[in-house]
């Protein structure tokens, strides 16, 4: 039986900076006894389709989810104070039909009216959009490690997620990846959910499946940086620290960190992905594809006529 569930996951949709495949992904989640895993691209959901698919094949409880770049405001948040990295990263999960609807309903936006440099998404979406989804505070570069980066208050952040999710929808994301960096943040986060009677929620942030994948993870990630492999200034992920890890390290992990804290951390994990029902098709007979009449377009015998040009060419 499974106490944790993998709710911050990457696969090889989030480009250059992830290798899992979402048939190895289902694959390992079916073999290990994971019954429920999260799958959270950055910025799209390219990958679902095809995750989805295996997920079915292999018996899994697949919950939809996106790390999103959120912003102030879209249209105010441009120009040269506004390049790449000034977003913050969060983390949406759908819950039901209503919250795949609004995933998807945020994603496309964000790829048009809020693309810039990246896709992004802005408060007044998020507000627009929440019903259904489930909001984690993401990473290091996520929506409350950034004003603490910059000994801003994380409780003004907080609150306004809270205002739109509720305590019960928004989740204080901790992890350890072997950073110190990461645990001074997560003490910040412990103490600042307690203070506000919100959620912790533990996740490993996985961009490959094993351990033994971490290296090619950061050849891929060097890559898409145009980075050289030995440049010391390079950002890197700790190696061996973001696979997808089995529930019971994971939950070892976090007690012996955390204790009590920790397995309430790991525990919520389960909450989520016990609630989580969103079950989208991926095939289906029920296209509608419209019917028009050439023959009545006034440019019909012009048409037939290139059509016939473009033949005799192609078998010359």
């Amino acid at each position: 039986m499974t106490n944790f569930t993998h709710l911050h996951l990457h696969t090889e949709y989030s480009l250059r900076d992830a290798i899992t495949s979402p048939e190895s992904l289902m694959k390992k989640c079916a073999e290990t006894g994971m019954q429920h895993v999260a799958v959270t691209d950055h910025g799209n959901l390219m990958g679902m389709h095809k995750c989805q698919t295996y997920a079915k094949k292999y018996g899994i409880n697949l919950i939809p989810g996106n790390e999103v770049y959120l912003v102030p405001d879209i249209e105010k948040c441009r120009g040269k104070s506004w390049i790449r990295g000034k977003s913050s990263h969060l983390v949406l999960l759908a819950l039901d039909s209503k919250g795949w609807e609004n995933l998807k309903l945020l994603t496309t936006k964000s790829n048009s009216l809020g693309f810039y440099t990246e896709p992004r998404i802005d408060y007044e979406m998020l507000r627009e959009h929440s019903e259904g989804l489930v909001a984690l505070s993401a990473c290091l570069g996520g929506v409350l490690a950034k004003p603490w980066f910059k000994e801003q208050p994380m409780a003004l952040v907080a609150d306004r997620m809270i205002d739109i999710f509720g305590k019960d929808r928004f989740f204080f994301e901790i992890q350890l990846n072997g950073r110190d960096v990461q645990k001074d943040y997560n003490k910040e986060l412990i103490l600042l959910a307690e203070k506000l009677n919100g959620n912790l929620i533990a996740t490993v942030d996985s961009h490959y499946l094993d351990r033994a994948d971490s290296h090619k993870q950061d050849l891929v990630f060097t890559l898409g940086m145009g980075k050289l492999l030995d440049d010391p200034n390079r950002h890197r992920y700790p190696p061996e620290q973001h696979s997808v890890e089995m529930p019971a390290e994971v939950f070892s992990r976090f007690e012996e960190e955390y204790g009590s804290t920790g397995k309430l951390a790991v525990s919520n994990t389960m909450i989520i992905a016990e609630n989580a029902n969103v079950n989208f098709e991926t095939e289906t007979r029920n296209y509608k594809i419209p019917s028009v009449s050439l023959k009545e377009k006034d440019d019909y015998d012009k048409f037939i006529k290139w059509k016939h040009f473009i033949l005799n060419k192609a078998s010359m």
